[in-house]
């Protein structure tokens, strides 16, 4: 087991007895519910690490897991949206920056992994949302006008019956 990797839920719910196990789904379940609404994974990465130290786990996965979320909280010039300030890439700070119509999509797909995160004991659904979106805002006009254009091209090249099927990257994307 690596030392620097950040820890799960399942991780820490597996070094627990029967009785630390209820215990600790309980507040999962919990402190997700929370955290679907106010978008914050703090109390959830506090949660997990204060289990992991007391199930006997040790404190270096626990400090790098924290790690990895106080680096996620260091603000980065956003070039996707003009005007914006810079912004780190916890989930309250990425929909403190995004349009009305994005926050409302990005909050509701943050609900839905919260929502699976429970019985899961996974969180890598809320890590993997929070970074693609974070990487989109990050995407300057020119990325995404570059992108828009494509898109554009292989929907034309479609309806045209010049293109039947879309690879990307060795991978079918599409299939008319």
């Amino acid at each position: 087991m690596d030392e620097t990797e950040i820890l799960t839920g399942a991780e820490t719910y597996q070094r627990l007895d029967a009785t630390g196990r209820e215990a600790f789904d309980g507040e999962w379940a919990q402190v997700l519910h929370v955290a679907a609404v106010d978008l914050d994974l703090e109390p959830l990465v506090l949660m997990v690490c204060r289990w992991w130290i007391a199930a006997g786990g040790g404190g270096t996965r626990a400090q790098a897991t924290r790690a990895e979320f106080d680096l996620m909280r260091l603000p980065r010039a956003v070039n996707g949206l003009s005007g914006a300030p810079p912004c780190g890439r916890t989930a309250t700070e990425i929909a403190g920056v995004l349009p009305d119509e994005q926050r409302w999509e990005f909050e509701a797909a943050w609900g839905a992994e919260c929502r699976d995160a429970v019985g899961a004991r996974d969180w890598n659904g809320l890590w993997s949302l929070t970074s693609a979106w974070y990487h989109t805002l990050l995407a300057t006009e020119d990325d995404l006008a570059r992108d828009e254009a494509f898109i554009e091209r292989v929907d034309t090249a479609i309806a045209d019956g010049r293109l039947d099927d879309l690879y990307v990257d060795g991978t079918l994307v599409r299939r008319t």
